[in-house]
């Protein structure tokens, strides 16, 4: 008989896989209680049994044995996390749900206590979504050496997993190049992180590959990469006068990108040919809405494979060679660039 996979209990329950996964793997602080009772009853019913679970089902399910964990960086939590990193959990448990294993949220950098963070001892090995101290690094290491970090690096500290913004960059540049673009400006989110400053250097580098830079004028950073910080990067461009304004705006991530987009359009400007907008990683937010917007980078599920096939390869040996791998970008052109520049 095939096993029950967690999977497929989410899907036939109509819940995510994620909150799924938390229950089946007794953590009832961090699940709704009816919710939590109606995945076991519901579990138990359809005969869903972990791999390697030395213990029935029956009321004993804080036994489950080992998955592989994640953690999001501090200021996301479940309910709310980060877009990009959402397909990103949805890759790493596609790949793992493959292997008839579970991904388990483990919490966030902000909640996790030092009673809280052994449990990162009963997986098998932690994904980071995203940039946290080393201060917090260290502290998980301590507890568990197989560790792959998304979206940041660590040198000599763990695996990491990127998308190629050099290469994104690159992309996003030739294109509008292409157009006639020549007046491009840049909407920055996540002030002060890893992914902000990469992404931030690699457009200016490709930039001037091209003879071109960006103008004091047309830079816009603020500290989060959220759809209202989108909004108010739109209001910054309406506010410019006319003969100032940028002919195009490459924005952070898809959230900034949409939310510059729903704000020119509330104020009548039109979308290329106003001002064109790209996005510098790739989510159904660029196709949720008209206009669908122009986007580069890696496939967000394919880098989630890739940390789950990282985890299971692991030694977790002090001596591990640890791997910083860097996923091709690709560009897909949308509406919100199709036309002739101005």
């Amino acid at each position: 008989m095939a096993r029950v996979s967690q999977q497929q209990i989410a899907k036939e329950l109509g819940l995510s896989q994620a909150l799924v996964s938390t229950a089946l793997n007794g953590r009832k602080a961090q699940v709704a209680a009816e919710t939590y009772d109606k995945i076991w009853d519901y579990a138990k019913k359809v005969g869903y049994r972990p791999r390697g679970m030395q213990t029935d089902l029956l009321g004993k399910e804080q036994q489950s044995p080992k998955g592989v964990g994640f953690i999001l960086r501090s200021g996301l939590n479940i309910d709310s996390q980060n877009i990009y990193f959402s397909h990103i959990q949805t890759g790493l448990c596609q790949f793992l749900a493959q292997r008839e294993m579970h991904a388990v949220f483990l919490g966030n950098e902000d909640l996790l206590d030092s009673k809280r963070m052994q449990s990162v001892r009963n997986v098998c090995g932690v994904v980071l979504f995203g940039e946290v101290s080393t201060a917090f690094l260290h502290d998980l290491i301590q507890l568990n050496h197989r560790v792959v970090s998304i979206s940041a690096y660590y040198p000599g500290w763990c695996h990491s997993v990127q998308s190629n913004e050099t290469q994104g960059a690159m992309q996003v540049v030739e294109h509008l190049k292409q157009l006639g673009h020549k007046n491009i400006a840049w909407v920055g989110g996540l002030l002060g992180r890893q992914r902000s400053s990469q992404r931030r250097k690699a457009l200016d580098e490709a930039l001037a590959g091209f003879g071109m830079e960006l103008s004091v004028d047309h830079i816009l950073e603020l500290p989060e990469a959220t759809l209202k910080e989108g909004a108010k990067a739109g209001e910054w461009l309406v506010q410019m006068p006319r003969s100032k304004r940028p002919s195009a705006v490459v924005c952070f991530n898809s959230l900034m990108a949409r939310g510059v987009a729903n704000h020119l359009l509330r104020n009548d400007m039109r979308i290329p040919e106003d001002i064109a907008i790209v996005s510098m990683d790739r989510t159904k937010v660029c196709s949720d809405d008209h206009p669908f917007i122009t986007s580069a980078g890696a496939n967000p599920e394919n880098i989630g494979a890739i940390a789950g096939d990282l985890i299971l390869k692991a030694t977790g040996q002090q001596n591990e060679t640890f791997n910083d791998i860097v996923v091709a970008s690709k560009l897909d052109i949308q509406a919100s660039t199709k036309a002739s520049a101005k």
